[in-house]
């Protein structure tokens, strides 16, 4: 037998012309949630979650997703 074969699909990548209605209609209540705790506007989040962004711990802070980042286990422990 093949590698892969009986997969179906068009790829990781692909939506499903279905998918998008559903898609469209969380991404604003989502946008608005991660607004409201990052303390940013609306519009801004909904621009920046129209880019593919990987943010580090950092980044996460500076950006307002979340409080603070624990360094080591060890830390968050004691």
């Amino acid at each position: 037998m093949e590698p892969g074969a009986g997969v179906r699909g068009a790829g990781p990548g692909h939506r499903a012309p279905h998918q998008l209605p559903r898609r469209l209609r969380q991404r604003a209540p989502t946008a608005g949630l991660l607004a409201e705790h990052a303390g940013r506007s609306s519009e801004r989040v909904g621009a920046d979650l129209d880019r593919p962004t990987v943010l580090d711990a950092p980044a996460a802070v500076e950006y307002g997703l979340v409080d603070h980042v624990v360094p080591s286990r060890r830390d968050a422990v004691g």
